[in-house]
């Protein structure tokens, strides 16, 4: 942060001492009392460089000239013409002082944010330039595939080609018993697996031929005189 230094703080402490105005009795107490005054008034103002002790100084001077003017002012009760002019020229120097005031207030809200923004820097160069030189980390190898990734797929099926549908077993036990005339060894299982001969679809088989080869029983049965029909 800068500081006003003591030389340029002691020239201002005189330019105020010789710009003041004249006290109404003129002895050394009341210019040190004046000039005390205005010193604590600079002060009070905070410059920090010899720019912004400018300002204040201007701030000070004039202020201290407005309320001369008003004094003399006041003393030319019987003169209007030069009490509205000693009024003019105090308006006139509070409004100098007031527009000072503010270009000082403005010189240092600049200042103040300039210092906020160089103290909060994130990186440092130093700190930058080695993690850029730092040599990169070795990338792991990837695993090579195992056994069991590389083989191939089993090819897909083709399409299956169509099953032709089994004979029951009611219609074989039937034709078996047409063919021998009765239940043959061979025939015993399906007859026993057909729960013969109440098993409705065996009876069927018997009695209507429903299965393959002739049947005996319808030739046996057939009369002569159906033939010669």
């Amino acid at each position: 942060m800068p500081v006003l230094s003591t030389t340029a703080r002691h020239e201002y402490y005189c330019e105020l001492g010789k710009s003041l105005p004249p006290t109404p009795a003129r002895n050394r107490e009341n210019h040190e009392r004046r000039m005390t005054t205005a010193i604590e008034a600079f002060n009070a103002l905070n410059p920090a460089d010899a720019y912004e002790g400018r300002l204040a100084v201007q701030v000070v001077l004039c202020g201290a000239h407005a309320a001369d003017n008003l004094r003399e002012a006041g003393l030319r009760q019987d003169d209007f013409a030069k009490m509205t002019r000693c009024r003019a020229q105090a308006a006139s120097m509070m409004r100098e002082a007031r527009a000072a005031k503010r270009m000082l207030a403005q010189e240092q809200k600049l200042r103040l944010a300039v210092a906020a923004v160089v103290c909060s820097a994130p990186v440092q160069p130093a700190a930058a330039e080695s993690a850029s030189t730092r040599p990169a980390e070795p990338q792991a190898t990837p695993p090579l595939p195992t056994r069991a990734a590389v083989t191939p797929p089993h090819a897909a099926p083709g399409p299956q080609q169509p099953v032709p549908p089994r004979r029951p077993a009611t219609d074989d036990a039937a034709a078996a018993i047409r063919n021998h005339r009765g239940a043959a060894p061979n025939t015993k299982a399906a007859l026993l697996a057909s729960a013969f001969p109440t098993h409705p679809a065996v009876l069927d088989a018997l009695l209507r031929g429903a299965g393959a080869g002739p049947n005996p029983a319808d030739k046996a049965g057939r009369s002569p005189l159906g033939k010669a029909a």
